[in-house]
């Protein structure tokens, strides 16, 4: 599979911003073959707030989600592709199943850098992506009570200096994703559809928005991962969600379902600097 992203302030007629084959430089994953991913199912693309880095993720038919810091390759000869440079790409199993739907909100991280008197802390560039899967209710009832979200949130460290990675300086060397909490939609002895369809996180990236297979939104606190509402009104899958540009003051979440309806709510507004639970 190959992704391609366009800077559309250009003549979108010109060459791609970047092409990246993902897995890997695989030539015949540009001509149909397929690489150990296997598919690309999602796509998001976010900005690295402290360092001003871009960031895609992307979700995988195995499973997988893998991960670029588009800002980071300058070895390329080619200046239009990313290379597999563990530096500049990392990935992180969800699962077996698809993973359909995929998010990434800005974040960053503290970490004790040196040792006696020179110690001190250094914000280590990252993000927390949320992705969700497709999944069988009766098979994921044979896995470990661990495994058996569809909603996995994943911690993404970036390498310590994109343009100059310096194994001396730098806090982290390479990009690192781990995936930090799972959780399930419906439950498995409900009899409801457990795959996930869309993911979006707020504007503030405080909470996201999970649309399910179980004709619901769901919305979860991105820091504790606790869900905070479950939301009716479709009578079919959950297919998008989009939130307000100023959702967090607003509370406005739209979303459309395979019902052919879309329907908007109002939840936690004036949230932004609140515990994301007040009353609606």
């Amino acid at each position: 599979s190959v992704a391609v992203v366009r800077d559309m302030r250009c003549n979108p007629s010109s060459n791609p911003v970047y092409r990246i084959s993902i897995g890997g430089d695989n030539v015949q994953g540009f001509h149909g073959g397929r690489n150990k991913y296997g598919m690309l199912t999602s796509l998001a693309l976010s900005l690295q707030e402290s360092s001003q880095r871009m960031v895609l993720g992307c979700g995988m038919e195995n499973g997988s989600a893998v991960f670029y810091d588009l800002s980071g390759d300058r070895s390329c000869i080619n200046p239009w592709k990313v290379d597999s440079d563990s530096r500049f790409m990392c990935s992180a199993k969800l699962g077996k199943d698809p993973v359909l739907c995929l998010d990434l909100a800005s974040s960053s991280s503290t970490k004790r850098h040196g040792d006696g008197h020179n110690e001190r802390n250094l914000r280590v560039p990252s993000l927390v992506a949320v992705g969700g899967c497709a999944g069988d209710a009766e098979e994921a009832s044979e896995l470990p009570e661990q495994d058996q979200g569809t909603v996995s949130v994943i911690k993404v460290k970036l390498a310590g200096d994109a343009q100059q990675p310096n194994p001396q300086s730098a806090v982290c060397t390479t990009m690192k994703a781990s995936i930090r909490s799972k959780t399930q939609t419906c439950s498995l002895s409900s009899g409801g559809k457990i795959g996930v369809s869309t993911i979006r996180f707020r504007s503030d990236g405080r909470i996201f928005a999970v649309g399910g297979w179980d004709k619901r939104l769901r919305l979860f606190d991105r820091a504790s991962t606790i869900p905070l509402a479950i939301l009716h009104g479709h009578e079919d899958s959950v297919v998008a969600v989009d939130w307000s540009e100023n959702a967090a003051v607003s509370g406005l979440v739209a979303t459309g379902a395979s019902d052919g309806c879309i329907c908007v709510y109002r939840v936690f507004p004036h949230s932004s600097k609140g515990d994301g639970k007040q009353e609606t």
